[in-house]
């Protein structure tokens, strides 16, 4: 029985939890939003007096008639607590109906509300600010924190495009909820996969820190997320020969210089970025060579500058790496 666009309520009998005498209790199902709660009537009869079709116990006996009446009196008490949840919540359940009728449902704002729940991106807040007090304490990089903040403002333009809401409670995403976000991030959005799936991964931790917290498991702890490895061109070493050999203007040759640095000690940009002098050092065969301290990992890594035969760095003025690669080759 449809009650609005998004409430049903039916009722039904339980084979399963059938009396040794035959009997099986009665119930109303309440589907909101999709998600289901169940009202135990307290009333049991045989299987063969109920009627599926009208949801109504069959006969004109006078136990039956008290039946069919109790049916409809928690059909309209049902929906006499949907309508007052209407003007209380601006998002609510299933189960909040099925403790609204039960007696059990404390108004909102009062202390202790157990159905205080936690919005979705409340929950990404919560993630964001657990990492951020580990960024402080040197535990996480700057740059973790920045690629959660674009992955909240991803996710906040997902529930726009899905639910045309900022925001929605926990309780509301379900299995599919994974789905739904790579089919947006790639198709709407025009993300790679690698990338979308980046997005969802994330969305997986959040949840995963929220289940036992706010809700009672992680509705998308079965979505895989997979890496596609992509496809990089690699230079060979006569093609890094001539890049080496090259005659370039001052500002490209800076570039190019950095640009080799990084091919032969295997680091990345922002790492040769934030080298200093003191990371240079030169090992026992008379070799520069660069240490690199990871934050993260709290390591240090060797890696050999060869086949620089020139002196590696010029000093001008500053300790950063970058700005004294400049002419460091040739």
């Amino acid at each position: 029985m449809k009650v609005c666009e998004n409430l049903s309520i039916t009722f039904l009998i339980e084979k399963p939890e059938m009396s040794k005498d035959g009997r099986v209790p009665i119930y109303a199902r309440i589907t909101y939003n999709g998600q289901r709660a169940e009202i135990s009537l307290g009333a049991r009869i045989f299987p063969e007096q109920w009627d599926k079709l009208a949801c109504r116990v069959k006969g004109n006996s006078p136990d039956a008639l008290l039946l069919n009446s109790q049916i409809t009196q928690t059909k309209a008490k049902i929906e006499r607590h949907f309508f007052l949840l209407t003007t209380q919540y601006e998002f609510f359940t299933a189960e909040m109906i099925r403790k609204a009728y039960k007696g059990k449902l404390v108004e909102p704002g009062k202390e202790g509300d157990p159905d205080d729940k936690k919005t979705f991106m409340q929950a990404v807040d919560f993630e964001i600010g657990r990492l951020k007090e580990k960024q402080q304490k040197g535990l996480r990089a700057k740059s973790t924190i920045t690629k959660w903040e674009t992955t909240r403002a991803k996710l906040t333009a997902f529930l726009l495009h899905k639910y045309k809401k900022a925001d929605i409670p926990l309780e509301m995403i379900r299995s599919n909820f994974a789905e739904d976000m790579f089919h947006y991030f790639t198709v709407e959005d025009e993300l790679d996969t690698n990338t979308a799936m980046k997005y969802i991964r994330n969305t997986k931790q959040v949840l995963t820190t929220a289940t036992g917290r706010w809700i009672k498991s992680n509705p998308i702890r079965d979505f895989r997320c997979t890496y596609k490895q992509p496809e990089r061109d690699v230079l060979t070493i006569q093609e890094i020969w001539k890049i080496y050999k090259r005659s370039l203007i001052k500002r490209m040759d800076q570039v190019r210089d950095v640009f080799l640095f990084s091919c032969f000690t295997g680091l990345a940009y922002k790492e040769v970025y934030n080298l200093t002098l003191d990371d240079i050092v030169t090992g026992m065969t008379a070799t520069a060579g660069s240490r690199s301290t990871v934050s993260r990992l709290e390591i240090q890594r060797m890696f050999p500058s060869y086949p620089f035969r020139k002196p590696l760095l010029k000093n001008t003025g500053t300790t950063s790496v970058v700005a004294n690669l400049t002419v460091c080759y040739r």
